[in-house]
Formats: structure tokens, C-alpha cells, sequence
């Protein structure tokens, strides 16, 4: 796993370094001094994390973090600075941890083993043809599988998406994540609702209305429009 070290103060940067090195399986790139350099380095070597000081001169950390999970969605961001009150600024660009200064090893060693975990199961789900999608909700990043998805769910501005494990609300509209899921089996069944197809154990209908009954036991509304498809990818 590759690390990006960001801090003004290098020797800071150097011990956290030293911490970080110690630790199997983890490989620090580098260690940069401004948020000018860190985005440099970034876009040329593409570290899968980076440990980011918050109050330096000229970009601050969560300029920088801003800038970059724009450019780099699967990027895994952790904050490593002095001051708590940057914590809501800090997970509101989705960072995967907050830690302060003086460093806990501990906590960084189980933080780091977490990430490395996470990472060998999106490795291994692509050797299976699966892809893990990294998505933000609330602050946090999680690694998203499409085939534990049952369904999505349109509310406003936003979706709230339906696991097989968890509830996740995101930004976004319902359109987007059509176009994205659409490979992935996941379909309109509703102009409110995405499906996934493979999670469907029956269609009801009920006079002029239709209903979908997923594995989970859940039902989903299904639109006369979108019936038919619905019955002939199920072989009805």
C-alpha cells in the first residue's frame, strides 16, 4: 500500500514516516512540506493514501483534500494534525480518519491495517469480477459492492441506498446512479427506485398496481411502464 506523508514541519513528517514504515505490507512514497507538492506528487505517482497536516502555509490540508478527492475519488485521506476543531471540516471531505497530534502509534498501526484490509478486498473482488466502488456518506468513505445492493432509493437531492448490510444516504441524483449501475444489473423499477434484478424473488401484482418481493423480504414499488422489462429479464 502506498503512502504520501504531508506536513510543513518535516521533522513531523519524518517520525510519522518512521511509524509508518515499520508497519508490513506499507510503502511511504515520500514525504512532502507544502499542499503545492503534495498535489504534484499525487497526480505522477498516485499514492492510494495520504496523511495530510490541516494548518499549513499557502493550501491548507482540506484545500488540499478537496482538490484532490475531486480528481481522485478512490483516494483514502487522513488527517494528522495539532487541532481538534477541524474535525466536522475534515470528515465533511470524507476523510477516513481524524488523528492528533502527539501521534498514538497504536492507533495509527490499527487505522493503517484497516485500510490495507479494505484494499485487499476490493483487489480480490476485482479478481472475481466485481467492482467495489468507493462512495461518501456522512463524512465517512465506505467500499461499496453492487452485488449487496437490493435497491436505491430516490429522496430529494439525495439516495439512500439499501445493502444487504447497511443504509447509506449519498449525494446524488437517481438518474447518475442508474447510468452507473446499469452494468451491474441494477435497473429502474420506479421513477423514485433502482432494483438489482438478482435480488428479485417475485413480482406481484395487484389490480392495476405492481409490487417487487426481494430476497430480504422487502417490497419495492414496479411501475406498469417498467413491468414488462421487469418480467422479461425474470423469464415471465
Amino acid at each position: 500500500m502506498d503512502v504520501l506523508i504531508v506536513d510543513d514541519d518535516q521533522p513531523t513528517g519524518l517520525y510519522l514516516q518512521h511509524i509508518i514504515s515499520e508497519i508490513p505490507g506499507i510503502n511511504v512514497q515520500a514525504v512532502v512540506t507544502s499542499g503545492e507538492e503534495a498535489i504534484r506528487f499525487t497526480r505522477k505517482q498516485k499514492p492510494q493514501v495520504i496523511f495530510l497536516d490541516i494548518d499549513m502555509p499557502g493550501m491548507s490540508g482540506l484545500e488540499v483534500a478537496r482538490t484532490l478527492t475531486d480528481l481522485y475519488s478512490d483516494l483514502i485521506v487522513i488527517f494528522a494534525t495539532a487541532y481538534p476543531n477541524y474535525a466536522l471540516e475534515a470528515f465533511e471531505v470524507y476523510s477516513f480518519d481524524y488523528i492528533l497530534k502527539p501521534f498514538d502509534e497504536d492507533r495509527i498501526r490499527k487505522t493503517l491495517t484497516k485500510i490495507s484490509s479494505a484494499l485487499k478486498g476490493r483487489s480480490s473482488a476485482a479478481t472475481c469480477g466485481t467492482e467495489i466502488i468507493p462512495v461518501q456518506s456522512q463524512g465517512r468513505t465506505y467500499l461499496l459492492n453492487p452485488d449487496e445492493i437490493l435497491y436505491i432509493e430516490s429522496w430529494r437531492t439525495n439516495v439512500l441506498i439499501k445493502t444487504i448490510r447497511c443504509e447509506l444516504f449519498l449525494k446524488g441524483n437517481l438518474a447518475d446512479w442508474a447510468q452507473r449501475l446499469q452494468r451491474f444489473g441494477i435497473i429502474p423499477s420506479h421513477r423514485s427506485y433502482l432494483v438489482n434484478i438478482n435480488k428479485v424473488r417475485e413480482i406481484k401484482r395487484s389490480g392495476y398496481t405492481y409490487n417487487i418481493k426481494l430476497y430480504s423480504g422487502e417490497n419495492v414499488p414496479l411501475s406498469r411502464n417498467c413491468a414488462q422489462q421487469f418480467k422479461k429479464l425474470l423469464g415471465k
